[in-house]
């Protein structure tokens, strides 16, 4: 099981407070977060090239919330059933 299912079971789609905000959400007042661990990274330049590159330094804790604990517009769904001759080619496990 992950940090998040440790926490919250249930959790469905996650994401930071400012991540909401910006999708037209909000975070329901009294709600507590799901810590999870996020990586703190820093840019590099090549001289050379130009190229730019992220690197990773570390990890710091920080709060997501799940979909339930959110409240403003619908979040669409990531996944769409499928239905027709394709449905038919899914394994059913």
């Amino acid at each position: 099981m992950s940090l998040i299912g440790y926490q919250d079971p249930y959790a469905t789609q996650v994401a930071g407070y400012n991540t909401w905000k910006s999708r037209g959400a909000f975070v329901k007042k009294g709600e507590i977060g799901i810590s999870i661990l996020a990586p703190v990274t820093y840019k590099t330049t090549d001289e050379g090239t130009g190229e730019e590159t992220k690197n990773i330094r570390g990890f710091r804790w920080t709060s997501v919330f799940d979909v339930r604990q959110t409240g403003g517009e619908d979040i669409p769904e990531i996944v769409q059933k499928l239905t027709g001759e394709d449905a038919e080619h899914i394994s059913k496990t």
